[in-house]
């Protein structure tokens, strides 16, 4: 049986109410980037990674930041944000 729409919603729903939104969210599909976004985002993390070996993590993080406003969901992105929190704290 394919889902329709609307019973789709009232599945999440569902399952937001009984406190498992958390894996429904992560079988839920990413917006797919654009071919121009893709390059954006693989240069954009590129320059990341090379700031944050070379100890620039201010840049690092500016350089994250930007990569999550065009895709949120990017795990990479979200790795190197939380290692760059991790050495936040360890810095204070």
């Amino acid at each position: 049986m394919i889902a329709r729409p609307a019973a789709a919603g009232l599945l999440a729903a569902w399952i937001a109410l009984a406190g498992c939104a958390a894996p429904y969210a992560a079988v839920r599909r990413r917006r797919a980037l654009s071919p121009d976004q893709r390059v954006l985002v693989d240069r954009t993390f590129y320059l990341a990674v090379s700031a944050y070996t070379k100890g620039r993590y201010v840049e690092a993080r500016r350089h994250v930041d930007e990569i999550l406003r065009i895709e949120p969901g990017n795990p990479h992105a979200r790795d190197m944000r939380r290692r760059l929190n991790a050495v936040r704290r360890q810095s204070l």
